[in-house]
């Protein structure tokens, strides 16, 4: 069996083809759903992934952000509990930034790319650009890739004699609306690089390309969202000079490199008529967008800057200037955000674990079968099934804080946040992910703890529950989200079930 990699020279061969097959637009089809003069949709996107497909973090600590198989879970929560949802990319997914990569590296860098379209054509991304990582092992291996993806990868401004290998953008459906997404890639690459990497290729310049876009687009779409991987100058240019466009999803590039971790304040930016959006890269965040739509060319408007503006104006504190801002926002499409970091208190999904196996093991990602949503949920008898057994230390977990769990964050009503709900509920991923479940799983039952034996019931002297570990209880009680220090020994004391039946 030949490798996988394909050698450059294929490269324009290969341009040729994938030009006879691709149309300028397609049309697909998200969740529909929303009805009167305000419909409303959840964007979720994340942007330079750079390959990662586990968490990543300091190797001095003890807890790591991101991974695969803990963002399926978390996206399944949002689509449960905000449906519908609007997935894209904004680029630089597939491969490290890295200048060259070893040699004996390449097959294994191209057999995780290939995890990581599969892991993204089943999570239901609908759209990617075409980011500047993404060609480090050269144009042929990524037609190849995107190729055996579920979902377009998109770049406007590329340009060869035989055409542009990609599509420049795709109409997809939510809520009713028709939103136009189209991709951009920094024509500011190195030109030595570039034809390396894409003999043939030209990258046209981004703003002017992107005019030619939106006016194609004009009239036939209600938003217009750009993936735009290019420098952040000219996203800012893209957001100020192209009148049209909605929203920019930006990988925060500075003199020709990315900036994987970003500053609160950073996430979010609105530039004319236009909302800039950002996010951490390595796959340890992603940002989830409500958006409130009224009409097409309207522009965005921050919901939270309005909010804040209507209740200085109910305060009678606002004066001319604030209550003219009030109405140019009124008067605008809507926007609110929530950066997410992909904590360790978001389960592994059992799909995308299992694909991450299968690359590990170095068997064909392909081939792993798709497993129904909950798919785990057999696997959990919960506190239903363990107290007929387990009186003693029923009646005393009753007594304890991981009882009552679920209210602490339903007093709040937090019961619908799955940065909370996690922590507060048990089997959150694999048994359940819609809020509604909360009924059977809510609180932090006696699996949160001691884990899943479901043969237990029926055999409780051979199959049995080990001690519980630290690392068991970190993913919730650590000090990021507590903002005290956790000590284990101390802590277990307090939830320790009595001996005894």
């Amino acid at each position: 069996m030949s490798s996988p990699l394909f050698v450059l020279t294929a490269a324009l061969a290969l341009l040729t083809t994938a030009q006879g097959a691709v149309r300028a637009a397609e049309t697909v089809s998200a969740t529909a759903s929303g009805s009167g003069s305000v419909k409303k949709f959840t964007l979720v996107y994340t942007v330079n992934g750079f390959g990662a497909i586990e968490p990543q973090g300091c190797p001095h600590k003890v807890l790591h952000d991101g991974g695969l198989a803990r963002r399926r879970s978390l996206l399944r929560q949002i689509e449960a509990a905000e449906a519908p949802v609007l997935l894209l990319d904004g680029g630089s997914s597939l491969f490290p930034e890295i200048d060259k990569p070893p040699d004996d590296e390449k097959e294994k860098l191209f057999l995780k790319a290939e995890l990581v379209v599969e892991a993204m054509s089943r999570m239901g991304y609908k759209a990617s650009a075409v980011g500047t990582t993404d060609l480090l092992l050269g144009l042929g291996e990524l037609i190849h890739l995107t190729g055996r993806g579920k979902f377009p990868f998109l770049a406007a401004n590329m340009t060869s004699p035989t055409g542009n290998p990609f599509k420049p953008y795709i109409i997809l459906e939510v809520a009713g609306l028709r939103v136009g997404v189209f991709g951009l890639i920094a024509e500011t690459m190195g030109k030595v690089y570039l034809a390396k990497v894409a003999p043939g290729i030209e990258l046209q310049p981004s703003v002017e390309t992107a005019r030619k876009v939106v006016a194609e687009l004009k009239g036939k779409v209600d938003l217009i969202v750009a993936l735009a991987h290019v420098r952040q100058d000219a996203s800012e240019r893209l957001a100020k000079e192209v009148e049209g466009i909605d929203i920019v999803i930006d990988p925060a590039i500075e003199y020709g490199n990315h900036h994987p971790r970003i500053k609160d304040e950073e996430w979010e930016e609105t530039i004319g008529r236009a909302v800039r959006l950002r996010s951490n890269g390595n796959g340890q965040s992603i940002g989830v967008v409500e958006i409130e739509f009224k009409k097409p060319g309207a522009g965005m408007g921050s919901r939270r800057k309005l909010d804040a503006l209507l209740a200085q104006d109910a305060e009678g504190k606002a004066g001319g200037a604030e209550k003219a801002e009030i109405r140019d926002l009124q008067a605008r499409n809507l926007y609110s955000i929530r950066p997410f970091d992909i904590s360790p208190h978001f389960p592994d999904d059992f799909e995308m674990a299992a694909l991450i196996d299968a690359f590990k093991k170095g068997n064909e990602v392909t081939s792993v079968p798709v497993q129904p949503i909950h798919a785990g949920r057999a696997d959990y008898l919960t506190t239903a099934g363990c107290k007929d057994c387990h009186k003693k230390q029923y009646d005393n977990w009753t007594r304890t804080k991981h009882s009552k769990a679920l209210a602490t964050i339903q007093a709040y009503q937090s019961d619908q946040k799955p940065e909370c709900i996690s922590c507060h509920a048990t089997g959150y991923g694999p048994a359940f992910t819609a809020p509604a479940d909360l009924a059977t799983f809510g609180d932090v039952q006696c699996e949160a703890c001691h884990g899943t034996r479901p043969q237990h019931a029926k055999s409780p002297k051979t199959i049995q529950f080990g001690a519980i570990a630290e690392s068991v209880c970190l993913p919730c009680h650590n000090e990021d989200i507590l903002r005290k220090p956790f000590s284990f020994s101390q802590a277990i004391l307090k939830v320790r079930c009595p001996e005894g039946s």
